[in-house]
């Protein structure tokens, strides 16, 4: 092995590829699409426009915006062949699994598409994700398929298909500002994956089921879900340190809590923490926000003197505002998945316009030389 190469486990630090799509800048704690601060973004633009910025790399013209928007549209209806397919699976299936499954599906509408741009395509991804997940959420529950609208949002027609009823301002807005913080997020696992199966030229379909399972996995999405169970355990602000302590003591992991990247407070952790305080709030989730930020500052204080650093990541609060929009904790993830589906799509592009195919070595620690020995002789 070349002396001046380094291994490095689970390739941390390793530069693997140039991006101008996102900064993720740990250090100070902020997030850059395409360069605009996620903050700016939350505050003034939407998921439509966001997922424009990031295909193509600058926010749209009004015109430009009117008809990305009209192609997402064009998009917006499932197909019966993926229905069959949702239909088909058990009722126990996770709608992890059940996204996976579909897009391998998606694959033979629209990977052999001729004449077809691959913004086209990713496009036609992007739009299906929310449609597929909520079909099935209703079929596992055994609920009536809702059509999807068109006169709605992004947001809002997800929202519409998986309650049957149309959202209010209030919560459409607050789920269009989740999804524009879950976009994007630099080479995290299941972007990488994409990237790496993209790299193979193998179709989008592939690249995509590909994340969405590197997504499911425990370590990398899911972690809100944890956290609201460990607010079920906690119960009241009053028990934070106890529970804390008993924690900490039988070395459990705090969900929510800690990055590879982020040195600080992840910045879309700020800003979902605002918008919790911000909503109206009853006093089942008064409680719920009450243990969070004690919690949050209990566990950073104790970390802090054993010499580390370790503040909350997008997952502490985001379970308790999706819960407060009587969203199932079991499609959390999936969530995730619609919103980074947009990222996942914009580094496939990036990946192919640059191309070349991923494949890194290993530190080779096994054997050589072993003499063989035919079956007959061995003992």
């Amino acid at each position: 092995m070349n002396q001046e190469i380094k291994y490095s486990k689970g390739l941390d630090g390793v530069i693997a590829a140039e991006s101008k799509i996102s900064i993720v800048d740990g250090i100070a704690g902020k997030l850059y699409y395409y360069g605009y601060n996620i903050a700016d973004l939350v505050e003034k633009s939407h998921f439509e426009e966001v997922s424009y910025l990031l295909l193509y790399g600058h926010i749209p013209s009004p015109s430009q915006l009117e008809a990305y928007i009209d192609k997402m549209l064009k998009y917006r209806r499932i197909h019966r062949s993926t229905l069959r397919i949702l239909k088909s699976l058990p009722k126990e299936t996770h709608p992890m699994k059940a996204l996976q499954t579909a897009f391998s599906g998606l694959g033979g509408v629209w990977d052999n598409k001729k004449n077809s741009h691959p913004a086209e395509i990713l496009l036609a991804y992007i739009s299906q994700v929310p449609l597929i997940v909520a079909a099935y959420y209703r079929i596992m529950n055994g609920l009536a398929v809702v059509e999807p609208e068109i006169d709605l949002s992004f947001a809002a027609n997800f929202l519409y298909m998986i309650h049957g009823e149309k959202p209010t301002k209030e919560n459409e807005e607050i789920f269009d500002k989740i999804l524009v913080m879950h976009a994007e997020h630099g080479f995290c696992a299941s972007t990488f994956t994409a990237r790496v199966v993209a790299s193979t030229l193998a179709p989008v379909s592939c690249a995509l089921s590909a994340a969405v399972g590197a997504l499911y996995g425990p370590l990398h999405g899911g972690a809100n879900e944890g956290v609201l169970k460990m607010l079920e355990e906690i119960g009241s602000p009053d028990k934070v340190e106890t529970w804390l302590a008993q924690a900490m003591a039988e070395k459990r992991k705090i969900d929510g809590m800690g990055h590879r990247i982020y040195k600080v407070k992840d910045p879309r952790a700020i800003l979902i923490q605002g918008l919790l305080r911000a909503i109206k709030k009853n006093e089942d989730t008064q409680n719920k926000v009450a243990i969070l930020e004690k919690l949050e500052e209990n566990f950073t204080n104790l970390v802090e003197k054993q010499g580390k650093k370790i503040y909350p990541n997008v997952d502490f609060y985001s379970g308790t505002l999706l819960h407060i929009m009587n969203i199932d904790p079991i499609l959390f993830t999936t969530i995730f998945a619609i919103a980074r589906t947009v990222g996942w799509s914009a580094h496939i592009a990036e990946q192919w316009n640059d191309n070349r195919i991923f494949r890194p070595i290993t530190l080779d620690t096994g054997n050589r030389d072993i003499t063989y020995i035919p079956l007959s002789e061995r003992h």
